[in-house]
């Protein structure tokens, strides 16, 4: 399908440009075969230059996190913040995992809801861009089987919350509210694929 047409669709869809682009991803997708989409598997971590970057960071968390919300980088104070989060055997941490299969996830964020329907939008971002991730294909079953109730939700992205309808997000920087006590500010969330 050409890209006037799907613009077109677009158009008379009424998408914003995070939804337009989630639906070239998918028509883009459609016309692919696995064979030829499968890309080699990315590196679990970062370049030595990114990770002395964030650790040149002192003052404040920080984290490399790709599509799959797998946590592949960060410096002392964000795994500081986080520790809950990288307090796991199942290597990388996974914010998606840790949100929904984690009981102390509902006590570490303030809104709940709203860090489970950013990591479905996120992961529906990247099953977009990547359809054929069999590692993302693994975490959505995982998520799914683990926690039935939430099955639905992660598989076909019905927004926990709500107030929020969308299930496609744009990966951009948000402002994340933590339960945490001695924290008096937001946290900048920048995922990046």
């Amino acid at each position: 399908m050409s890209d006037a047409v799907l613009d077109a669709l677009a158009r008379a869809l009424r998408l914003d440009d995070a939804e337009r682009a989630h639906l070239h991803d998918l028509a883009r997708a459609a016309g692919t075969s696995p064979r030829r989409r499968r890309k080699p598997a990315a590196p679990q971590g970062v370049r030595p230059n990114v990770q002395r970057l964030l650790d040149a960071m002192t003052d404040t968390p920080a984290a490399v996190i790709n599509g799959r919300t797998d946590v592949l980088a960060s410096n002392a104070l964000g795994r500081a913040l986080f520790a809950s989060l990288h307090d796991t055997t199942t290597q990388p941490p996974n914010h998606a995992r840790f949100i929904y299969l984690d009981a102390r996830s509902h006590a570490f964020w303030d809104n709940w809801d709203h860090a489970a329907d950013d990591a479905v939008a996120l992961l529906h971002a990247h099953a977009g861009r990547n359809p054929f991730d069999q590692d993302l294909t693994a975490l959505i079953g995982e998520l799914s089987t683990k926690h039935p109730t939430n099955a639905s939700t992660v598989v076909a992205g019905a927004p926990c919350s709500s107030r929020r309808a969308k299930t496609v997000g744009a990966v951009s920087p948000q402002l994340s509210q933590l339960c945490e006590p001695h924290l008096q500010e937001s946290v900048i969330c920048l995922p990046v694929e």
